[in-house]
C-alpha cells in the first residue's frame, strides 16, 4: 500500500477539520482513531504525526440525515485540536492496563520521564500499534511501510463493511444467518417425538382455523339462510352451528396441547444453551473480558438467550400458523371467486412494500434498543 492509498482512508470530515485548522493532510505520515482525550473523558480523538508535530484532534463525530437524500453526512463537532514537537521524542509505546491503555513518548534525553500522549481503552490498544510502529520507524529512519492486510482484514472483504470485532472476523452482514439456525435446532435433536407431535397438533389447529370460517359463512349463509323460511332448515342450522362449536373446540384443545408440549421443552433448551454459553465463556481469556462491557455480555446471554425462547415459543409457530392459513384462505378464496383472489393479491404486494420500509426503521429502533440495554447493565453491574 502507497502512503497516497493510506492516507486517502482518512475519513472526509476528519480531513476537513484538519484542513481548517492549518494542518496539511497531504503531509501527514499516520493516523489512528482514540475514543479517549488525554485526561480520560470518552470523546472522538484522532492522532496524527507529521514530519514536525504529533496532532491530537478532539470532538464528537456526528451523522446528519440529508433532507431529500437516503444517505447521512458525516462531521465533527471540534473542540481542541493539540499541536506537539516530536523533535525531542526518541519513540513512542503503548502502555496496557487492566482496562485502559496509554500512548506515551520516550524523550532522546533518557533522564527525562516519558510524556503521556493519549489515553484510550483496551480495546484501541491493538489498533495503535501500526502508528506506534511507523512513528518509530521514522524517528529510526526507516522507510515507513503501510501494511495494506493490517487495514484490509478489519473490514469484510464482501461486503467492506467494518467487523464489529477485529479479533472475530465475522461479518453480521454476510454470515449464513441459516447455519446459526441449524445450531439453534442441534438443542432439540432430544425432543424429537414431541416435535412431531406438536407440529402435527399445529397443522391440524390450522386446518381447523382456516375451515371454521368456511362452515360459518358458505354453508349457513348459502346452503341454510337463502332457502326461505322452512320449517325443515332448523336441523339445518343447528348441524351447521354444531360443527362450528365442535371445530373451534377441538381446536382450543389442540391449541392447548400445542402450549403443554412446547413449554416442555422450550425451557429445557434455553437452560441447555445457557449452560453451553458459560461453559464456552469459562474458556475465554482475560483479553477478552477487558475489551467488552460488563453489561453487553450480560446482555446477550440473559436477554439473547430469553428472545430465543420466545421466539420458539411464539415467533415460529406464529410464522408456520400464519403460512399455512395464507395459503389455505388463498385457496378457498380462488375457489370460491378467482377474480376477486386476484384483487387481494395485488393489494398484498402493496402491503409487503410498506412493511418493508417500516421494517428497516424497526430494525434501527431494535439496534437503539440493545445498546441502550447493554450500556445500562454495564453502568448498574459496574
Amino acid at each position: 500500500m502507497t502512503a497516497a492509498e493510506y492516507l486517502s482512508k482518512i475519513p472526509e470530515h476528519i480531513a476537513d477539520a484538519m484542513r481548517a485548522r492549518g494542518v496539511d493532510v497531504d503531509g501527514i505520515i499516520s493516523y489512528q482513531y482514540s475514543d479517549m482525550d488525554k485526561d480520560g473523558n470518552f470523546a472522538d480523538c484522532w492522532v496524527f504525526f507529521d514530519k514536525e508535530f504529533l496532532y491530537i484532534l478532539t470532538g464528537y463525530d456526528k451523522v446528519e440525515k440529508i433532507r431529500g437524500n437516503k444517505k447521512l453526512k458525516a462531521s465533527f463537532d471540534f473542540l481542541s485540536i493539540d499541536r506537539i514537537d516530536h523533535s525531542t521524542f526518541k519513540s513512542v509505546e503503548v502502555e496496557r492496563y487492566v482496562s485502559t491503555a496509554r500512548l506515551i513518548a520516550h524523550k532522546k534525553d533518557e533522564s527525562e520521564p516519558a510524556e503521556e500522549i493519549l489515553k484510550f481503552s483496551l480495546g484501541i490498544a491493538n489498533k495503535m500499534v501500526p502508528l506506534v510502529r511507523h512513528f518509530n520507524d521514522y524517528k529510526e529512519g526507516k522507510t515507513v511501510e503501510y501494511n495494506a492486510r493490517e487495514e484490509d482484514e478489519l473490514f469484510c472483504p464482501k461486503c467492506g463493511s467494518r467487523y464489529p470485532d477485529p479479533e472475530r472476523k465475522i461479518c453480521p452482514k454476510c454470515m449464513d444467518k441459516g447455519s446459526v439456525f441449524k445450531r439453534l435446532l442441534g438443542f432439540f435433536k432430544f425432543y424429537k417425538t414431541k416435535l412431531i407431535a406438536y407440529f402435527a397438533m399445529l397443522i391440524i389447529s390450522t386446518v381447523f382455523t382456516v375451515i371454521s370460517p368456511y362452515l360459518g359463512t358458505k354453508l349457513l349463509y348459502d346452503n341454510v339462510l337463502t332457502q326461505g323460511v322452512d320449517d325443515n332448515l332448523f336441523g339445518e342450522v343447528g348441524l351447521v352451528l354444531g360443527v362450528i362449536i365442535v371445530a373451534r373446540i377441538l381446536s382450543l384443545l389442540i391449541n392447548i396441547g400445542q402450549n403443554y408440549i412446547v413449554g416442555g421443552i422450550i425451557p429445557w433448551v434455553v437452560y441447555d444453551l445457557k449452560v453451553r454459553i458459560f461453559t464456552a465463556m469459562q474458556k475465554l481469556s482475560v483479553g477478552f473480558y477487558t475489551s467488552k462491557q460488563t453489561g453487553s455480555l450480560m446482555t446477550r446471554v440473559n436477554r439473547d438467550s430469553n428472545n430465543i425462547y420466545w421466539f420458539f415459543v411464539d415467533g415460529a409457530p406464529s410464522v408456520v400458523v400464519n403460512v399455512l392459513m395464507f395459503i389455505g384462505v388463498l385457496a378457498i378464496m380462488l375457489y370460491m371467486n378467482w377474480q376477486l383472489s386476484i384483487i387481494v393479491v395485488v393489494m398484498i404486494q402493496l402491503l409487503l412494500f410498506l412493511y418493508r420500509l417500516i421494517q428497516r426503521s424497526f430494525r434501527k429502533l431494535h439496534h437503539a434498543r440493545w445498546i441502550n440495554e447493554a450500556n445500562m447493565s454495564s453502568y448498574i453491574s459496574d
